[in-house]
């Protein structure tokens, strides 16, 4: 399955940073649904994101607080679109009798907001062993680490029209412009993104509209084909959330091409995005 797919609840709000730095699993994922917490109206759009419960003592220090497994993390103060925050986390990667051995990671979070969603990437620039504090290793690696929101309803689809969606891209460095038309009629959608230089325009090709039900996400969502006028092909996927589909969240997935010469290995190159209606 495409690491496009929706994933479950259970993956952990910047994933990325709570796995190690290591190419963790990126995707569609909810955990959230529509509560007093996260109203389906309101000034500063969607309000909290949740920190799954881990048996790894997961640590997260952003704009001077802290949180844990279970903790929710309150977004509402930050506006619609895209805000970078620093932050710190931590987790115990094998236990013993010690108590085990904790990896520290910093970096930057990436939290693209809207009303009923927010698609969350994580820049990790070091890995450290608290164990040792003299030993700090750089990772410089980006990833769309969750997307979560208030599921639109398979039976509140409009059932025929075509809806625009416009909004924001965004890439570790780079910001871009969304534009994603579904024929709710056909029940297929297109789109594409413009604005990141190191990409070029991305087309994200035409698919159908299907039901995806897995472990936390159980919605309507669109799985298909992308193009990069310079890295070629990848691979998006999409949900729709609102009460009537009134937003899109997703990514891309695309690949940075390796140089045997110089034995640099190709690396994975993700986008967020996110559009209304």
């Amino acid at each position: 399955m495409s690491r496009l797919s929706i994933m479950p609840a259970a993956t952990i709000i910047f994933a990325l940073a709570a796995c190690g730095g290591g190419g963790g699993s990126s995707g569609l994922s909810s955990g959230a649904t529509p509560t007093p917490d996260n109203p389906s109206a309101g000034g500063n759009g969607y309000r909290y994101v949740q920190i799954p419960n881990d048996d790894n003592d997961y640590r997260l220090e952003i704009k001077g607080k802290s949180y844990r497994g279970g903790d929710k993390v309150d977004i509402s103060a930050y506006p619609q679109g895209l805000s970078v925050e620093p932050f710190k986390s931590s987790s115990i990667v094998y236990k013993d009798s010690n108590g085990g051995y904790r990896e520290s990671l910093d970096g930057n979070i990436h939290l693209y907001k809207q009303a009923y969603s927010v698609v969350l990437g994580s820049y990790i620039r070091n890995l450290s062993d608290q164990n040792n504090p003299t030993w700090t290793k750089l990772v410089d690696k980006f990833a769309i680490s969750s997307i979560q929101g208030e599921i639109t309803p398979s039976t509140a689809l409009p059932n025929s029209g075509n809806y625009t969606y416009k909004g924001q891209a965004f890439s570790q460095s780079e910001t871009g412009a969304l534009t994603y038309t579904v024929d709710f009629s056909r029940r297929r959608g297109q789109g594409s993104i413009t604005g990141l230089s190191e990409a070029g325009t991305i087309t994200l090709q035409n698919a159908p509209i299907v039901a995806i039900n897995e472990p936390g996400f159980k919605g309507m969502g669109i799985n298909s084909d992308a193009a990069s006028a310079k890295l070629g092909a990848g691979k998006y996927g999409l949900g729709f959330f609102g009460p009537k589909a009134n937003e899109i969240a997703g990514m891309v997935e695309l690949t940075r091409p390796g140089n045997p010469g110089s034995a640099t290995a190709a690396q994975d190159f993700e986008i967020g995005f996110g559009g209304k209606r």
